[in-house]
C-alpha cells in the first residue's frame, strides 16, 4: 500500500501546468513534445522565483523522480520525452546546483547504452550539456564517463557491443565537444582505443567513431607541434594498416579518416598527397556501395586539400569516372551530382569540357517521366554549384536547363539553384525572378502570377523564354496535408525576399499573403505575417508614398495588430510585435493601431508584454496626447505592483517592464525619477536575487534618464549596489550591478561622486 502513497505526494507536489508539461512529452507528436519542453522549462524557471530554496529543492526531486519513471519506460515516445525534460532541467539547474550533476548524470546512465539509438543520441548530448557546467562534481563525472566509454569500446560480449561500442563513441565525441579542456589529455588514447569502433561491422558505430575522433583532432589543434605530429603520424599509420587488410569494414573505417585528416590536420599529409590520393581513388569501383559513395564524397576533398597536384594528377580520372557514375548507377547519382558540383568550385574552369554532358544528365534527373516524378535533389544542388562557379560561362546550358528545374513544383532546392542562378548570371536574372513569382502564384492562387499591363515590366514579361507548367496550378495536394503546408510557408519565404524592382508585388500581396493571416496552420500564419512585414519595411520612407501605397500599408499593418494581439500562439503574437519598425510609427501612432498595442500590455507571455511596453514607448514622441495618460497609468501601475507585490514573479516582472518604459519614453518618466527611485531602493536588497538583479538594471536605465536627480540618491545607493555585488554569487547578478556602478560616474556631477568615493 506504500506505493501508490508516494505517488499521490509526489503528484501532488508539482503543480498542474508541470503535470500537463509531463503528460505531452510522453506524447508521438513531435511538435507537441517540443512545444511541452518549451513550456517545462518556463515553468520550472517560474517555480525557481516563487519558491523558497527548500520547496524548490523538494519540487526539483519530485520532478527528477517522474522523469526517471519517464527515462524507464518501455515506450519509446515517453523515454526520449523523459530526455528532453532531463535535458531542459540540465540547462537551467546544474549551474547554480552542483549537487543536481550527480542525480543527472545517473538517470542519463540508464539509457547510456540501450538499444534505442535515438534515445543514446539525444541522453549523449544531454550529457554533452551537462559536462559544460564547472566545478569538481562536474569533472570527476567527466573523468568517469571517458574512463567507462574507453571500457565500452573494448566489451566482447556479442549482444551488447554493439549498444555499448555506439554509446561509448557518442558520449565520447560530447564530452570532447563540451569539455575540451578536460579531454585534452585523453586525445592520445582515445586515438589509440577508437580503431576498434571504426573497425566495426555495423555503420552506426563506424560513422559514431569516426565522429569522436573528428571531435579529438579539433581538440589536439591546440597542442605542441611535436606532440601532434607524432599522434597524426600514429593516426596515419593505422589508416594505412587498415586500409591494407581487404576487409570492407576496416576500408570503410580508412577512407572516414582520411577524410578527417585532410579536413583537419593542416599540412601533414602534404608530403603523403599522393599516396592518399591513390588509396581512395582505388576503391571508386569497389563492389560495396558505401565505400563507393565515401570515395566520391572525398573527391572534393582531396581537390580541396591540394588543388594543383589534383588537377594535373587526377582531374581528368575524377570527372570521368563520375559521369560515368552518373550514367550508370541509379544508387549513387545524388552524391556524384553533389561531388561535381563541388568539384567545379575547386576547378573552376578545369570543368567546362564536361559541363555540357553534366547539364545534359542534370536534365535527365529531374525529368517527368509518365505519372512517375523521378527527381533527384542533389541535381539542383550541382545546378546551383555550377552557376556559382561558372557565372556567365554556362549561361547556354543554364537557359536550356531552366524549364527542368521548375518541372516538378516549388521546393528549397529548386528556390536555391533558381536565387543563385540569379545572382550570378545577371543576363537570366529577370527571367529567374519571373520564374519564381510564377511558382509562388500556384501555390499560393493556383494560378501564374498577374502580368502587368503595360510599361518597363511588362516588356519584362514579354521577353519570358520559360513558362511554368499549367499543371503545377492544377495540383492534387490536398490543401490540409503537411506538404501543401510546407510548399506555402516556403512560397512566402521566398516571396518575402523578392525584390520589387521588376514586378509589382502590392496587389498581389493584398489578395494572396493578407489573407494567409488567418489560415489554420501556425507556420502559415507566422510566414505570412513575416512575409507581410518584410516587404513592408522595404520602402525607405513611409511618410512619404503614393496614397495607394500608403493604403496598402495601413490595411496590411491593422491585419498584422490583429494577429499580433489576438493569435492563439503565443511566438506568432511576438514574432509581429518584433516586426514592427520604426518606419511604421507613423502609421502606428493612429489611435486604433494604439489601442490595439495598448490590448497586448494584458497579454499572458510576459516577452510579448515587453514588445508592446518598448513598441509604445517609442510612439510617445508621434502621439503623446493619446498615448501618456496610458503610459502613465501603467508606471503607477508598475511601481505599485514593485513596491506591494506579494509573489517575487509579479515584482520581478514589474521591474522588467518598468525598465523597458524607462528606456523607451525618457520623457514620460522624467517628473517621475524621485517617486521611482524611492520605490526601487528597497528592493535592491529584495529577499528574490532575480528581483534584485532587475531592479539593478532598472536603476541603471532611471540613471541615465535622471542624471543629475539622481545625484541626490547617490550616497543611498551606491551601498547598495556594493552590496550586491559582494553577495551576486551568479553572474545574472553581479553583471547587471556592476554595469550600473560604471554608469554611475557617468551619469552624476563629478563632485558628487568624488565626494562619495572619499
Amino acid at each position: 500500500m506504500t506505493t501508490p502513497i508516494v505517488h499521490a505526494a509526489v503528484q501532488n507536489s508539482i503543480p498542474e501546468a508541470v503535470s500537463q508539461c509531463l503528460l505531452d512529452l510522453k506524447s508521438k507528436n513531435e511538435k507537441v513534445q517540443e512545444s511541452a519542453v518549451e513550456k517545462l522549462r518556463s515553468y520550472v524557471d517560474a517555480e525557481g522565483r516563487d519558491r523558497t530554496n527548500e520547496s524548490y529543492g523538494g519540487f526539483l526531486g519530485d520532478l527528477t523522480k517522474r522523469i526517471f519513471d519517464m527515462i524507464g519506460s518501455s515506450d519509446p515516445s515517453e523515454r526520449v520525452g523523459g530526455i528532453m525534460a532531463l535535458d531542459a532541467l540540465i540547462s537551467g539547474e546544474a549551474e547554480e546546483n552542483s549537487m543536481l550533476v550527480s542525480r543527472f548524470a545517473n538517470l542519463l546512465r540508464l539509457i547510456l547504452p540501450c538499444n534505442d539509438v535515438p534515445s543514446m543520441v539525444m541522453a549523449s548530448k544531454a550529457l554533452g550539456k551537462l559536462a559544460r557546467h564547472g566545478g569538481t562534481i562536474v569533472a570527476d563525472m567527466i573523468e568517469f564517463e571517458i574512463k567507462r566509454a574507453f571500457e565500452g569500446l573494448n566489451v566482447s560480449d556479442a549482444r551488447a557491443t554493439e549498444a555499448k561500442r555506439l554509446a561509448s563513441v557518442l558520449v565520447l565525441k560530447e564530452l570532447a565537444e563540451n569539455a575540451p579542456t578536460q579531454f585534452n589529455s585523453y586525445v592520445p588514447e582515445l586515438v589509440e582505443r577508437i580503431w576498434v569502433g571504426l573497425r566495426d561491422s555495423r555503420v552506426s558505430v563506424r560513422t559514431g567513431a569516426v565522429d569522436a575522433l573528428r571531435a579529438s583532432l579539433v581538440v589536439m589543434s591546440t597542442r605542441r607541434s611535436d606532440t601532434r605530429q607524432n599522434i597524426y603520424m600514429r593516426m596515419y599509420n593505422e589508416a594505412v594498416k587498415s586500409f591494407r587488410q581487404n576487409n570492407p569494414d576496416a576500408t570503410h573505417g580508412s577512407l572516414l579518416v582520411f577524410k578527417e585528416m585532410l579536413l583537419h590536420t593542416g599540412e601533414f599529409l602534404t608530403t603523403r598527397f599522393r599516396e592518399v590520393c591513390s588509396n581512395v581513388m582505388s576503391c571508386r569501383d569497389h563492389k560495396d556501395v558505401l565505400i563507393r559513395r565515401t570515395t566520391i564524397n572525398l573527391i572534393p576533398v582531396l581537390a580541396q586539400y591540394n588543388a594543383d597536384m589534383f588537377m594535373s594528377d587526377h582531374i581528368v580520372v575524377a570527372t570521368s569516372y563520375l559521369l560515368q557514375t552518373l550514367k550508370k548507377s541509379v544508387a549513387d547519382k545524388g552524391p556524384a551530382f553533389l561531388a561535381l558540383g563541388e568539384l567545379a568550385m575547386i576547378a573552376r574552369d578545369s570543368v567546362i569540357p564536361i559541363v555540357e554532358d553534366l547539364f545534359r544528365l542534370v536534365r535527365e534527373s529531374l525529368a517527368v517521366k509518365g505519372k512517375k516524378v523521378v527527381v533527384v535533389p542533389e541535381a539542383y544542388r550541382c545546378v546551383k554549384l555550377l552557376a556559382m562557379a561558372l557565372g556567365a560561362q554556362c549561361q547556354p546550358q543554364l537557359t536550356v536547363t531552366l524549364p527542368s528545374l521548375v518541372s516538378n513544383g516549388i521546393s528549397r532546392d529548386v528556390v536555391d539553384a533558381l536565387t543563385e542562378i540569379g545572382r550570378s548570371v545577371p543576363a537570366l536574372r529577370e527571367e529567374v525572378q519571373w520564374i519564381l513569382l510564377d511558382l509562388i502564384s500556384y501555390v499560393l492562387r493556383r494560378r501564374p502570377y498577374d502580368r502587368p499591363s503595360g510599361g518597363s515590366s511588362s516588356s519584362i514579361a514579354r521577353r519570358r523564354k520559360v513558362e511554368v507548367p499549367q499543371t503545377l496550378g492544377t495540383m492534387t495536394v490536398p490543401n490540409d496535408s503537411p506538404d501543401m503546408r510546407d510548399m506555402t510557408v516556403l512560397a512566402l519565404e521566398t516571396f518575402s525576399k523578392m525584390p520589387t524592382e521588376s514586378a509589382p508585388t502590392g496587389q498581389f500581396m493584398r489578395a494572396s499573403v493578407l489573407p494567409r493571416l488567418e489560415d489554420n496552420d501556425g507556420s502559415v500564419r507566422k510566414a505570412a505575417a513575416l512575409c507581410c512585414s518584410s516587404l513592408l519595411m522595404r520602402e525607405k520612407d513611409t511618410d512619404n508614398i503614393t496614397a495607394q501605397e500608403a493604403s496598402l500599408t495601413s490595411e496590411a499593418l491593422e491585419r498584422l495588430l490583429i494577429v499580433g494581439v489576438s493569435d492563439p500562439e503565443p511566438t506568432i503574437r511576438l514574432a509581429v510585435l518584433n516586426t514592427m519598425d520604426s518606419r511604421f510609427d507613423s502609421f502606428l501612432a493612429q489611435a486604433d493601431c494604439i489601442r490595439s498595442l495598448f490590448i497586448a500590455l494584458n497579454d499572458e507571455a510576459f516577452q510579448i508584454r515587453e514588445a508592446a511596453i518598448c513598441l509604445i514607448g517609442r510612439l510617445t514622441q508621434r502621439n503623446p496626447a493619446y498615448v501618456v495618460p496610458s503610459m502613465r497609468k501603467m508606471l503607477i501601475q508598475l511601481l505599485t505592483e514593485l513596491e506591494y507585490g506579494s509573489e517575487a514573479r509579479n515584482r520581478e516582472e514589474a521591474a522588467r517592464l518598468l525598465g523597458m518604459l524607462i528606456s523607451s519614453s525618457k520623457r514620460l518618466v522624467g517628473p517621475y525619477v524621485e517617486p521611482i527611485l524611492k520605490v526601487l531602493h528597497p528592493r535592491l536588497k529584495d529577499s528574490n536575487s532575480v528581483v534584485a538583479s532587475c531592479s539593478l538594471s532598472t536603476l541603471g536605465e532611471l540613471a541615465i534618464v535622471g542624471g543629475h536627480d539622481v545625484r541626490v540618491y547617490c550616497e543611498d545607493a551606491m551601498p547598495l549596489l556594493i552590496y550586491q555585488i559582494s553577495r551576486a554569487h551568479a553572474c545574472h547578478l553581479k553583471w547587471p550591478a556592476e554595469g550600473n556602478l560604471a554608469q554611475y560616474p557617468h551619469r552624476i556631477d563629478s563632485i558628487a561622486w568624488n565626494s562619495w568615493c572619499s
